[in-house]
C-alpha cells in the first residue's frame, strides 16, 4: 500500500468523518467508521488526530471553511448588502439540497460542542466566525448609504434567518423554504437592520 502524505490523509479522514456524522450522527462515527470510509488504516486515524474530540473538532472547522469559501463566489463586491445577503441564504439552501450530510454533520457538530465539556468552546468560536466572515463579506458589498452597524445587525439576522431554514429545508425537503422565502426575509431582515 502506498504512503499518503500526513495533509492528504488528514483531509480524507475529516472529509470521512463529515459523511459518517452527517448520515449517522456522532454517537455513531466511530474511529474505526470513519477509518472505513476514508478507506485508510485506522491506526492512521490514530497517528494523525490524538483523539477523536480533536478529528471532531477538525471537521468543525472544515465544514465551516468550505461554507464561508462558498460565500466569496456568490458575493458581488458593492452589490449592495440585501443581495449579498440574499445570496448568501440561497448557497447555503442549494448546499442543503446537494450535500444534506455536510449541513447536518454542521449542526450535529455544534450541539456535540456544545454538550462536551473539553470542546464547549468551540460552539461559540464557530458562530463568532460566522459573523466576522458574513460581516466582512458584507461590508464589502454593502453600498455608501448602508453603515457598519447596520451591517452587523443584519449579519446577525442572516445568520438566525440561515439556522432556520436550512434546518426547516432538510426537515421538509422540497417542501421547505424557497427562493421567494430567502427574498421575503431577507427583504425583511434588512428593514429590521435599518431602525
Amino acid at each position: 500500500m502506498a504512503r499518503v502524505p500526513a495533509e492528504e490523509r488528514r483531509e480524507q479522514l475529516v472529509r470521512a468523518a463529515v459523511k459518517v456524522i452527517g448520515r449517522e450522527g456522532p454517537h455513531k462515527a466511530t474511529t474505526r467508521r470513519i477509518a472505513e470510509e476514508a478507506g485508510a488504516p485506522l491506526a492512521s486515524l490514530h497517528y494523525t488526530f490524538e483523539s477523536k474530540d480533536e478529528l471532531f473538532v477538525a471537521v468543525l472547522q472544515h465544514t465551516q471553511k468550505l461554507a464561508l469559501e462558498s460565500f466569496r463566489e456568490r458575493l458581488e463586491p458593492g452589490g449592495g448588502v440585501e443581495q449579498a445577503s440574499r445570496a448568501l441564504i440561497q448557497l447555503h439552501l442549494d448546499l442543503t439540497v446537494q450535500d444534506a450530510d455536510f449541513m447536518i454533520a454542521q449542526y450535529e457538530l455544534l450541539f456535540w460542542a456544545v454538550r462536551t465539556p473539553s470542546a464547549k468552546r468551540y460552539a461559540p468560536m464557530s458562530y463568532k466566525g460566522y459573523f466576522d466572515v458574513i460581516d466582512e463579506l458584507l461590508s464589502e458589498a454593502a453600498t455608501e448609504d448602508e453603515s457598519k452597524e447596520e451591517i452587523q445587525r443584519l449579519s446577525r439576522y442572516t445568520v438566525a434567518i440561515l439556522d432556520g431554514m436550512i434546518l426547516q429545508k432538510i426537515a421538509l425537503g422540497r417542501r421547505g423554504p424557497d427562493e421567494s422565502d430567502v427574498a421575503r426575509y431577507t427583504t425583511g431582515a434588512l428593514a429590521a437592520a435599518k431602525r
